[in-house]
C-alpha cells in the first residue's frame, strides 16, 4: 500500500511529494481486539501445579518444567525471591522474630525465623506465554526474537502479581474442568470433537448445537460456573447452589468454537459433570461425556488467574517497545 501524505509547492507547481510505502502489515489490532491476557486457553488449561511447601522450594532451586501438547517448556513455572508484602532481611544473630513488615529469613532451629513461603508468588516465562497467543490467533512470529536461544528474551518472566497481598487473599479459586471422557453409546462422532479438557464444535458444521449441562457438587454451598468459547466468557452461572446434589443447564444454543469450563468456589470441594450434546434439527446425533474437577484440592494454583489485568495487544506492544522491535509479514504470512 501507498499513502500520499503531502507534497511542496515551487513557483506554484507541485515540486516534491512526502510517500510513504506500507508492507504486508499484521494489524494485530483487529486480531486481538480486546481480549485480556489471562483469557489465552493454552495457559489456562496446561499450567497449573500444586502450591504447597516442598513444590515452593523445589521451584525456588529448579523451575517447574510444563510439558503441552508434545511440547515441554523447561523451567516454565519458578519461585523468585521476591515478597509481596514484607521486607526481606537476614540477621542470624537478631532475637526479633517476624513481624507484619518484616521477614527474617535467617532460619534458627526452633525459632520463628525463616523465609515464608506465603510471601511469595510464582512467575511464569515469557515464551510460553507467546507460544499461547501464536495458537489462539492462528499467528506465527519468526524465530529469529521469539526464541528459545535469544537469551535476553527466553529468560524474562512475568511475576503473577496482579494485586497486593498472598495469593488466595480476597479472591475466587477458579479450576478447570477436564478429565473428559466420551460415552461409548453416543450416536455420532461428527457432532463435537472431544479433547481431555474443551470440546470443538467443527467450522464445517453449519447446523446449530444445544447443550445440556449437569453438575454434581460434593458441597452444599454455593459454587460459580463459567462456560468459556475461545477463550472469552460465554456463559456464566454465579453463586449457584445443587438441589437435590445436582445443578442442571438445559438447552443452551452452541455456535462453532472452542469451549472450556471452570468451576470457581471458596472451599475444598469436588465436582463432577455430565455434558450432553445433540443436534438441534431434529436428527438422532448426539455426544455424551463425563468430566470432574476440584477446587483447593492441595491447593490447586492457576497461574492464568494471577495473571496482571492486561489486553493481548498491550502485552505484546509493551515487548516491543521493550526491546525495540519492528515487524512486517512476509509471504508466508509469517510476522518477522
Amino acid at each position: 500500500k501507498v499513502k500520499f501524505e503531502g507534497a511542496t509547492r515551487k513557483d506554484n507547481k507541485a515540486h516534491t511529494y512526502r510517500i510513504t510505502f506500507f508492507g504486508n502489515g499484521v494489524n494485530l489490532k483487529d486480531i486481538m481486539g480486546d481480549d485480556n491476557l489471562k483469557s489465552l486457553p493454552l495457559l489456562k488449561e496446561s499450567f497449573n501445579f500444586t502450591y504447597n511447601d516442598t513444590n515452593i522450594k523445589e521451584y525456588l532451586k529448579d523451575g517447574l518444567d510444563i510439558t503441552v501438547r508434545g511440547t515441554t517448556y523447561p523451567d516454565a513455572i519458578l519461585f523468585p525471591l521476591i515478597s509481596h508484602s514484607k521486607r526481606l532481611v537476614y540477621d542470624s544473630g537478631s532475637t526479633q522474630g517476624n513481624t507484619d513488615k518484616q521477614n527474617n529469613i535467617a532460619y534458627v532451629d526452633g525459632s520463628t525465623f525463616g523465609l515464608q513461603l506465603s510471601q511469595l508468588k510464582p512467575a511464569l516465562r515469557v515464551y510460553p506465554i507467546i507460544k499461547a497467543i501464536e495458537q489462539v490467533y492462528g499467528i506465527t512470529f519468526s524465530s529469529d526474537f521469539f526464541s528459545d536461544t535469544n537469551e535476553p528474551f527466553y529468560n524474562l518472566y512475568l511475576w503473577l502479581h496482579n494485586k497486593t497481598g498472598g495469593l488466595f487473599e480476597d479472591e475466587g479459586n477458579e479450576s478447570p474442568v477436564g478429565n473428559f471422557v466420551r460415552s461409548a453409546s453416543s450416536t455420532d462422532r461428527g457432532v463435537i470433537d472431544v479433547f481431555d479438557n474443551y470440546f470443538e464444535t467443527p467450522t464445517y458444521i453449519y447446523q446449530g448445537r444445544q447443550l445440556d449441562v449437569t453438575i454434581f457438587p460434593s458441597i452444599t454451598t454455593a459454587f460459580s460456573f463459567v462456560i468459556y468459547k475461545d477463550g472469552i466468557v460465554f456463559e456464566e452461572y454465579k453463586d449457584v447452589t445443587a438441589t437435590s446434589g445436582s445443578y442442571a443447564i438445559r438447552g443452551l444454543r452452541l455456535d462453532s468454537g472452542r469451549y472450556t469450563f471452570t468451576i470457581d468456589a471458596g472451599i475444598a470441594s469436588t465436582y463432577d459433570f455430565n455434558f450432553f450434546v445433540k443436534n438441534i434439527n431434529g436428527r438422532n446425533k448426539d455426544v455424551f461425556f463425563t468430566g470432574s474437577t476440584s477446587v483447593l484440592s492441595n491447593v490447586q494454583l492457576t497461574p492464568s488467574n494471577q495473571l496482571p489485568d492486561i489486553k493481548v495487544l498491550d502485552f505484546i506492544t509493551s515487548l516491543f517497545k521493550m526491546f525495540n522491535l519492528t515487524s512486517f509479514q512476509n509471504s508466508d504470512g509469517t510476522v518477522e
